[in-house]
């Protein structure tokens, strides 16, 4: 059954990741990158899983760090989203690996590219989804 109030849900959290890895990356100083890359990878998880919310499909409720597989799941309903899993594989590696000493050290073109990646599977996901759900997410928290 699908539950338009939790996919709603799922794309305002999203879109509130997606405000927040580019104010962290425009409004802080020093500029927060790994901050930034974080709220990038999801912002795009959690695109994706309302996507899969909203065709009736339970999206797994642990974090899920390859974004490629659940971009995958996501092309299992509707092979278009293919054309976006270049873009949130390439984001994965920000769920965790920007956070642990040894782990990938950002720079600015690297968040710059995430910000982009990010805004282009959140606005493909959220393509898919009825207007209602696309407006839902636009009025929930400025």
């Amino acid at each position: 059954m699908i539950s338009m109030n939790i996919t709603k849900q799922w794309f305002t959290i999203a879109r509130n990741d997606l405000f927040m890895a580019k104010y962290s990356y425009e409004n802080m100083s020093p500029r927060r990158l790994s901050v930034s890359c974080f709220h990038c990878q999801q912002a795009a998880e959690k695109a994706l899983k309302g996507y899969l919310q909203y065709k009736g499909k339970d999206p797994p409720r642990i974090d899920t760090d390859d974004l490629g597989v659940l971009c995958r799941e996501c092309m299992e309903l509707d092979t278009s989203f293919g054309t976006v899993l270049e873009a949130a594989s390439k984001l994965s590696p920000y769920g965790i690996e920007a956070w642990y000493p040894g782990g990938i050290v950002v720079d600015e073109k690297m968040t710059q590219t995430a910000i982009a990646q990010a805004q282009a599977v959140y606005d493909f996901a959220l393509s898919k989804v009825p207007q209602k759900a696309s407006d839902a997410a636009m009025d929930e928290e400025e």
